[in-house]
């Protein structure tokens, strides 16, 4: 009986076989779990880059990101067939306001001509 008494561990043995188990686990983990944030991180800056690219904005530069956002979900959300309306609605009313300047001007323009019946 004193043999297998003493053949067995002691609670104290036990935790620290528990916290050396812990500890290796940590070890193992931590270079995987680096190893995936380093990946998920390059494969966004590569997207970043990208887009860059592609659009020819810098995120990081002068323009605030969600505005960047703001305008790409706009062009997504009213495609270019839209965006082509729009701007032919505003060059229309461009048109408008640039006849009605001359017009103006040249109601000016007759008004301060002097009147040579006197």
């Amino acid at each position: 009986m004193r043999r297998h008494f003493n053949s067995q561990k002691r609670p104290e043995q036990l935790d620290a076989e528990f916290q050396r188990g812990v500890e290796s686990g940590k070890a193992q983990a931590t270079p995987y779990d680096l190893k995936c944030e380093i990946e998920k991180a390059e494969k966004l800056r590569k997207r970043v880059e990208e887009f860059e690219v592609a659009s020819g904005v810098k995120i990081d530069h002068w323009i605030d990101p969600k505005d960047i956002g703001a305008a790409v979900k706009a062009v997504l959300e009213c495609g270019e067939e839209r965006i082509a309306e729009k701007l032919q609605y505003a060059r229309r009313e461009v048109g408008d306001l640039l006849k009605e300047i001359d017009a103006t001007i040249s109601n000016i323009a007759v008004a301060s001509v002097p009147d040579n019946k006197s």
